[in-house]
């Protein structure tokens, strides 16, 4: 594999795995809300982010 395949193979292996972290991470939140060991700060900071400030956290 030279550079010019890697230069170009990785960007369409890691587009997909991004989508599937902006698609799937604003349910797996809820559900860490939910989760009774989780301490308390963590949950309030859960609680405030939302699904567009996390495809922007990723996007950038």
């Amino acid at each position: 594999m030279t550079k010019i395949d890697f230069i170009l193979i990785f960007p369409s292996l890691f587009m997909p795995h991004e989508l599937e972290e902006m698609i799937f991470i604003p349910s797996f939140f809820v559900d860490l809300q939910d989760h009774k060991r989780l301490p308390m700060k963590m949950k309030h900071s859960i609680s405030k982010l939302s699904a567009f400030h996390f495809n922007v956290i990723v996007t950038k």
